[in-house]
């Protein structure tokens, strides 16, 4: 399992030694934590993880309302090329 991070800790990439074709975006709860432990089990078991902070960074809602759909559609494009 490879990990990227990007955009600080607001977003981390995890990278299955072994794909089974899946994608997932994993997303911390009233937090807006990134989710580490999570997006790396699922790695674990052959999906490409992708967990990111949707609140609270820099450029973003202060708090868990009004966040733009965007804030996730990209990610998953951006998964899709992977």
């Amino acid at each position: 399992m490879t990990v990227e991070m990007g955009g600080g800790k607001a977003l981390e990439t995890f990278h299955p030694a072994t794909p089974c074709g899946t994608g997932v975006l994993v997303v911390g709860g009233s937090s807006g934590a990134v989710e580490r432990d999570r997006a790396e089990l699922l790695a674990r078991f052959g999906a490409l993880a992708m967990t990111i902070r949707w609140f609270g960074g820099v450029g973003q809602q202060p708090g868990p309302w009004e966040v733009p759909l965007e804030t996730f559609v990209s990610k998953f494009v951006n998964m899709r090329f992977e």
